[in-house]
């Protein structure tokens, strides 16, 4: 693996499978959002009742229940948690981990807008920004909406990574990405499984940007056990 790929990876793997699903807690899953977190509840709990239909032994204990659903999310099945997918898809739209980017030119040339570009220059683009762009996402740029990407009746996450960039595009595209989402389901649909959150109201959520996005504070919660 060549050096530069392995970096690019190693920093770019780590953040989304490690900030996303706490991100997704309070971007869409509690108010104002509460039609989200019922249907990746719903889809949870469908998931495991499939999963486990031909099982006549369930276990009884709480730890228990989450050794067994932690079985249950293998690469096959995890497929079928298509809108916990769209959740994540639609919360690292408006987050993505590194929030801005610059290219360097090593030779002349020419943007798609015409713009020309002169050999040494560099390029910045602010990920974070363009969510909100209507040009490029639509008139509800702004709004958290996993239903967006549910075209003509069925799911569908095939889109341009020069539209959504959070895993960069062309030869410098993150080829971790499938990895860091099979990372980012399995830690968010235990979390929804098992656990409910509750923001703590009267926060004022500031962020870092920095190479990557996070909270200064964090966020602060109550958890209590789902069965």
């Amino acid at each position: 693996m060549p050096r530069a790929k392995a970096m690019s990876s190693s920093r770019a793997e780590a953040p989304p499978s490690a900030l996303q699903p706490a991100r997704i807690l309070f971007s869409g899953i509690k108010p104002p959002h509460p039609d989200c977190a019922t249907k990746i509840y719903q889809e949870l709990h469908e998931f495991e009742e499939f999963q486990l239909s031909d099982n006549s032994h369930r276990p009884s204990s709480f730890e228990d229940k989450i050794h067994g659903f932690t079985q249950l999310l293998t690469y096959e099945s995890l497929a079928k948690l298509v809108y916990l997918h769209a959740a994540l898809m639609e919360t690292l739209r408006p987050f993505p981990a590194i929030p801005l980017n610059f290219k360097l030119a090593v030779t002349d040339d020419v943007l798609p807008s015409g713009a020309v570009v002169k050999r040494g220059s560099t390029v910045s683009y602010v990920l974070y920004c363009m969510a909100s762009v209507e040009s490029i996402w639509g008139s509800d740029a702004s709004q958290f909406r996993p239903e967006r990407w549910r075209r003509d009746g069925a799911w569908d996450f095939s889109v341009s990574p020069f539209k959504f960039t959070a895993f960069q595009a062309g030869p410098r595209i993150c080829f971790g990405k499938d990895s860091a989402f099979l990372q980012m389901k399995i830690t968010a649909a235990l979390l929804c499984r098992f656990f409910e959150f509750q923001l703590v109201s009267g926060q004022i959520l500031t962020y870092r940007v920095m190479d990557t996005i996070s909270l200064v504070n964090g966020v602060k919660v109550t958890i209590s056990n789902c069965t």
